[in-house]
């Protein structure tokens, strides 16, 4: 049928959206008032590390399959974990 023409759709979107990217949107304003941009950056970068960690410890309890990533994923997140690294070593460093 058609997506755009279906209430329902439409209503479970909304829902959705109010649910889910409401509240992210205010923690993501709350956040980056609280610990500044820089840090916020830092910890967006670190995501990726961190998901990958979540999916192997589960895969360990049996939780979920585990993650098989191919060389170019585990080059990209090694890139983001060095450049996310350089940028901690940056940002706090004491000033000359």
């Amino acid at each position: 049928g058609d997506a755009f023409g279906n209430p329902l759709l439409w209503a479970w979107g909304i829902a959705t959206g109010l649910v889910f990217r409401g509240p992210g949107q205010w923690l993501t304003f709350y956040t980056l008032r609280h610990v500044g941009t820089q840090a916020y950056l830092i910890a967006l970068m670190l995501m990726p590390v961190f998901v990958i960690v979540i999916e192997l410890g589960a895969s360990r309890a049996g939780w979920v399959d585990p993650p098989r990533l191919s060389t170019g994923e585990w080059v990209g997140t090694a890139l983001i974990l060095a450049a996310a690294l350089w940028l901690m070593w940056a940002r706090l460093r004491t000033p000359r």
